[in-house]
């Protein structure tokens, strides 16, 4: 008790000369005999609580984002929902029901980058090619905004023959790795389509796959795994396409009876992207983003048929898809940069 008193002795001496406490706590002394019989958690009680606020504001939500993506089915469905940037995710009938303050078409135009309308000042309709030569499509079409349609751009594939609803029903079965890599690590899009997911899809009645009952329309990622070798020994990298292009680990197929397609919106992927035209006959509308007004051209209308593959700049123009004609669309297609 005799050191406790004679320290707090030389504090108030200290005090009286006008050191402060902030220079008696630089001396190591000082602070060794204020920290004496004190536990670890009391001396280092700043320290704590730093850590514990860094802790709770960065490493618990990644770790809680970690979990629920990648180790749980549901999280990752929920997680996909929440962060999809246009409403090609969300029902029409789920939505128009209520009164948004913003509708989905404005936010999109909100947190879009601008584009630069030069790039799309001289387009006035689609271009129709064949016998594409890299050097050309490189110079002409590649990272324009100039739609295109390749009417030869299937020659040597056998998918037009191939892929159908059967053959991807044999691909995508209950329990395979097909399947479960759609649902827990690729995209599915119902559209304004009363389907939620794959099973649901390739579980739906014979009447409705004939377009005797509810219209569909459903698009997804085949995103890796044993599904994607499978199917693209049915198809390749278009001709006209060189190799250096072709970075792009994701392809899509979009699949639907004659009626509504896409509805209109722009795409966030990394650049433009090709799609082939297996079967049926999808008609595209593409509108002039709204900077662009009045200096480009405000809307296109074209029609792809089987055989043709179309390539466009989806991340610019704004754009929507119908499924005209008698037959079902199957769709590949795949991104590029």
């Amino acid at each position: 008790m005799a050191t406790a008193r004679e320290f707090e002795g030389i504090l108030k001496q200290a005090d009286s000369l006008g050191v402060s406490d902030e220079q008696l706590n630089r001396l190591k002394s000082i602070r060794k005999i204020r920290n004496e019989g004190k536990k670890w958690r009391q001396q280092n009680a700043d320290f704590i609580i730093a850590g514990s606020v860094l802790f709770i504001a960065f490493a618990l939500p990644v770790m809680s984002y970690y979990l629920i993506q990648f180790k749980t089915r549901l999280g990752s469905i929920l997680l996909q929902r929440f962060f999809a940037t246009n409403d090609q995710y969300y029902k029409t009938e789920n939505v128009t029901k209520h009164n948004c303050i913003v509708q989905s078409r404005e936010l999109i135009d909100s947190i879009r980058h601008p584009v630069d309308c030069s790039r799309c000042a001289g387009v006035t309709d689609v271009k129709y090619a064949t016998n594409l030569s890299h050097e050309e499509f490189l110079e002409k079409y590649a990272f324009t905004m100039q739609p295109l349609v390749v009417k030869d751009g299937q020659i040597n594939w056998t998918a037009r023959e191939t892929i159908n609803f059967g053959y991807l029903k044999t691909i995508y079965t209950p329990g395979s790795k097909a399947l479960d890599m759609v649902n827990s690590r690729c995209q599915f899009f119902p559209y304004n389509t009363d389907i939620d997911n794959m099973e649901e899809f390739f579980n739906m009645s014979k009447s409705r796959l004939e377009g005797k009952e509810d219209h569909w329309y459903v698009g997804w990622s085949n995103c890796g795994g044993p599904s994607a070798n499978v199917l693209k020994s049915h198809y390749k990298l278009p001709y006209f396409l060189p190799m250096e292009l072709d970075h792009s680990r994701t392809d899509w197929i979009f699949m639907g009876l004659p009626g509504y397609g896409a509805p209109m919106h722009v795409d966030y992927v990394t650049s433009s992207s090709w799609q082939a035209q297996l079967t049926g006959y999808k008609k595209w509308t593409l509108e002039t983003p709204p900077e662009c007004y009045g200096t480009c051209q405000s809307q296109i209308v074209f029609t792809v048929g089987p055989g043709d593959i179309m390539v466009f700049d989806g991340t610019s123009w704004f754009h929507k898809t119908d499924v005209v004609g008698d037959d079902m669309s199957v769709v590949i297609g795949s991104e590029y940069y």
